[in-house]
């Protein structure tokens, strides 16, 4: 004979099992319609890498195209709170042609010296907004840009010629990012385009709740990356 316990026991699992089932039910009949409503869309609309520069009508923002392309290099990285180093970096600034809004993609990786292959140390990534109305001499520019440490940056500055100036407005983190947290931050970077190849070079300084003033940190000269460079120049790969 069944003990009550065991019946609502058996009650629970039989109403787990069928909730389960409802569940995958659910999940089917909504994989099914998706896949309809995909069926009946002409996907060939959207726009794939190999039709890039095949009638696209927009160009890069003149403030900013002279950024746009990956840059290799090597930087060297200070701060009181801990021993200088030296690293590799690779930085790229990505304009989509199908996109018409005046922004860049951001993507920035650093690596150790030491090892083959190289260890990769820190990165960045995120959205340059450009606001450069008609004519304007010295350009505003925005940068949103978010590191796997958890810390989110909203940084803002100018265009001025082929130099860029930015300093921390906002910033934020996830709940386990850890101390110490940036606190400011200003970055300037100097692109020289008649080099051959085209050089950038760039420093940052970095205040935090444990050095509350600003400090340098970072500073990295880069070239323009191309097919026919080879890694015997030093760069990251």
């Amino acid at each position: 004979m069944e003990t009550p316990t065991a019946a609502v026991g058996n009650q629970i699992v039989e109403s787990s099992e069928n909730s389960r089932g409802d569940m995958a039910s659910s999940v089917e009949s909504s994989s099914t319609a998706l896949n309809r409503t995909l069926d009946n869309l002409n996907l060939n609309k959207l726009p794939n890498n190999t039709s890039l520069s095949q009638g696209y009508p927009y160009r890069p923002p003149v403030a900013a195209a002279w950024l746009v392309g990956t840059w290799k290099g090597k930087g060297r990285g200070i701060y009181p709170t801990i021993k200088d180093f030296e690293y590799l970096e690779e930085l790229t600034f990505e304009w989509d042609e199908r996109n018409p809004r005046p922004l860049l993609f951001y993507k920035q990786r650093t690596f150790s010296t030491k090892g083959n292959p190289a260890k990769p140390m820190h990165s960045e990534s995120g959205f340059i907004r450009i606001i450069a109305p008609a004519g304007c001499v010295v350009c505003k520019t925005e940068w949103v840009l978010t590191a796997p440490n958890g810390v989110v940056t909203v940084e803002e500055g100018t265009i001025d010629g082929h130099t860029v100036r930015l300093k921390l407005t906002s910033t934020n983190r996830s709940s386990t990012a850890r101390p110490p947290y940036p606190v400011d931050l200003e970055r300037t970077y100097v692109v020289n385009p008649n080099s051959d190849p085209p050089t950038l070079h760039y420093v940052m300084d970095m205040a935090t709740t444990a050095t509350p003033t600003l400090t340098r940190h970072l500073e990295a000269h880069l070239i323009k990356w191309t097919d026919e460079l080879s890694e015997s120049e030093g760069c990251a790969s």
